[in-house]
């Protein structure tokens, strides 16, 4: 028998740590939480806000800037 010690894909804590990891890296780059909902993240840089929401394991990633937001794909990939 061995430990595991990380997650793998399809084992039951799986989902848990991708968003204890998610979460660590959103809040690493200065995004905030949602209190009314914990599956949404907000950030203002400027005049700029960015949005993110997660769903399971897809991301769904709201600005109003487009060059913004593709330096923000880049940091998330």
């Amino acid at each position: 028998m061995c430990k595991l010690h990380k997650s793998l894909y399809e084992l039951k804590q799986s989902p848990r740590a991708w968003n204890q990891n998610l979460n660590a890296f959103l809040k690493s780059i200065k995004f905030v939480r949602s209190d009314a909902d914990f599956s949404v993240y907000v950030v203002q840089v400027g005049y700029v806000k960015f949005f993110i929401i997660v769903y399971v394991d897809d991301l769904i990633l709201v600005c109003d800037n487009k060059d913004k937001l593709l330096l923000l794909k880049e940091k998330l990939s």
